[in-house]
């Protein structure tokens, strides 16, 4: 044990501040004249202290077995006049949003898995043609099933946005607009803006309405997502 003048230079001490000397007033949680944060004397010890370490507060990463509570699958423009289009799966989990990159070779790689499946089943021509059409939704269920870490790693390109990053979301249905007898959308998709404090990104949302894609991201974004 420290011998009893110990805790009496410790408590002496926290009247001063560690770093320039300087006298502290009481309750002070900075020094006066250089800012340095003051630590409260310690109660006096039972046993030896072990030398002084610096902790880093850092965010929780991802637990393992990081839940995948929905898929969004969306779309954005890319090369010359946005002739060219990118399709990734957003991966909505407690912590972030991952965006998975669907690359041409892994929907091919898809469609192939989806007609295999149909033709295993004892599906016919027809049936293995509807499956192939719903290889996107196949290929979302195969990422709930997936690590996120997985997904991401075998999908070059791929990025995620942290939840706490997120500063709204916005997600829209096409306006209706009248042509004669008729109404239909000025625009074929839906649309989902994400602000971050990166700035604003605008995504087109792949066979799912607004209010489906606002469902999944209310659970782990709340009040942000409207």
């Amino acid at each position: 044990m420290y011998p009893a003048h110990t805790e009496v230079y410790m408590v002496a001490a926290s009247k001063f501040c560690s770093s320039c000397g300087s006298p502290l007033a009481p309750g002070s949680r900075f020094c006066a004249k250089c800012g340095t944060p003051v630590q409260a004397a310690p109660a006096a010890p039972t046993a030896p202290v072990p030398p002084q370490q610096v902790v880093q507060v850092v965010a929780p990463a991802p637990a393992a077995g990081e839940p995948v509570v929905g898929v969004i699958s969306v779309q954005r423009r890319k090369g010359f006049m946005g002739a060219g289009v990118e399709t990734f799966s957003v991966l909505v989990t407690p912590y972030r949003l991952a965006f998975v990159l669907v690359s041409d070779q892994v929907m091919k790689q898809a469609v192939a898995a989806a007609r295999d499946q149909a033709k295993a089943e004892g599906k016919g021509f027809f049936g293995q043609m509807g499956a192939q059409m719903g290889w996107l939704g196949a290929l979302n269920r195969r990422y709930q099933e997936t690590p996120v870490d997985v997904s991401l790693a075998q999908a070059p390109g791929s990025f995620v946005i942290l939840n706490q990053e997120v500063r709204s979301i916005h997600a829209k249905d096409p306006a209706i607009i009248q042509v004669g007898i008729q109404r239909r959308d000025d625009n074929n998709r839906s649309e989902m803006t994400i602000e971050t404090g990166g700035g604003k990104q605008k995504w087109e949302l792949v066979d799912m309405k607004a209010k489906e894609a606002r469902a999944i991201l209310q659970q782990t974004l709340g009040g942000v997502v409207r």
